[in-house]
């Protein structure tokens, strides 16, 4: 069975891109920051120094994590995930823009990192992260993503 999901972009963009979604997520999630990208090939360090300055002075975290509006980069390219705060992340802003190439999205989002709970499913651990999918404001499905297994986050332990 095949099925078609038929949006508006606006929902699209409102369930998708981070920052429409951090205030419904805000009371559950790590502090983040974001800055829109006009253009990917005109950005600049300069773009995010006021977010790096947010950053240091006021979140005193010791790691962000850094993705685009939509996705990380954590199938290219793994140093983005957990980034020192005293990095230079202006820099690394940019890199992102650059690692993300044509699949880049809109802006850079800055999020506090915080380890995850990792549960055991095929003999390797893997985040507790699920797909959920509605239709209508119901929910239709809530599928396991990646190699974990729909009963892992019942029996796992945190690491």
């Amino acid at each position: 069975m095949c099925t078609w999901l038929c949006h508006r972009r606006s929902m699209s963009e409102r369930m998708h891109y981070y920052p429409n979604a951090f205030p419904a997520l805000a009371s559950i999630s790590p502090r983040a920051l974001w800055v829109a990208v006009g253009s990917p090939d005109t950005v600049c360090a300069c773009d995010f120094h006021a977010a790096e300055q947010v950053i240091r002075n006021d979140w005193q975290a010791r790691f962000v994590l850094l993705k685009d509006y939509v996705k990380s980069a954590k199938d290219c390219d793994q140093r983005f995930m957990k980034v020192e705060v005293e990095q230079d992340l202006a820099d690394l802003a940019c890199d992102l823009v650059a690692t993300r190439g044509r699949r880049f999205n809109r802006g850079v989002v800055f999020k506090e990192w915080v380890p995850l709970v990792h549960y055991s499913s095929g003999g390797r651990p893997v985040t507790n992260e699920w797909r959920l999918v509605f239709a209508n404001g119901a929910l239709i499905s809530a599928d396991p993503n990646s190699f974990q297994e729909s009963g892992a986050a019942q029996r796992g332990s945190s690491s």
